[in-house]
């Protein structure tokens, strides 16, 4: 017999959050996004409308200590900076601002080989279904957190917003 988990694995999986007490929310037609806490931390993870290699996730916090609002991004590299200060974002791959995480961690996709591109080698990516965060509720604090989901990716859908533009932020209430 194999018995439910108790929490979530940081897998991009979201198939576990079902037998969780956790909240499902439909972000559009085809993605949702699973939200399951405890005392110390906050699980999210959302599907992707279809598995894909290229993807990126910029989630916008604003949260009792983050009042200015903080952007955690999660690509093939985490990094996180103030939304009122445009310059801390990293502006290439290479930069010394990425992987300045902290309190926090997400699923990034794994290196799958090399594709030549141009005449040139470069990483090939694998697809992933769902993209996972972990967050210390030490970190951000306790009481509500406003989040904006934007979800891109590089194929023709472009991704999505959550809430979409114009409408308020997520309200998460972190117990």
């Amino acid at each position: 017999m194999i018995a439910a988990s108790a929490y979530p694995l940081m897998d991009g999986r979201c198939g576990e959050y079902g037998g969780l007490r956790s909240e499902k929310v439909a972000l559009s037609e085809n993605a949702d996004l699973h939200i399951f806490q405890d005392d110390s931390y906050v699980w999210i993870c959302h599907t992707m409308p279809a598995a894909v290699s290229v993807s990126w996730d910029d989630l916008e916090f604003v949260t009792p200590v983050f009042s200015d609002g903080l952007n955690l991004h999660a690509s093939a590299q985490l990094g996180e900076w103030p939304l009122n200060v445009p310059d801390a974002q990293p502006t290439t791959s290479s930069s010394d601002k990425w992987w300045n995480v902290e309190g926090w961690w997400a699923n990034t996709p794994g290196p799958n080989g090399m594709v030549e591109v141009n005449g040139k080698n470069q990483t090939k990516w694998m697809n992933i279904a769902a993209r996972e965060y972990q967050i210390s509720k030490d970190r951000f604090g306790r009481g509500v957190w406003k989040i904006r989901f934007n979800l891109h990716t590089a194929e023709a859908d472009g991704g999505l917003t959550y809430p979409p533009a114009g409408r308020p932020a997520y309200i998460l209430e972190a117990e």
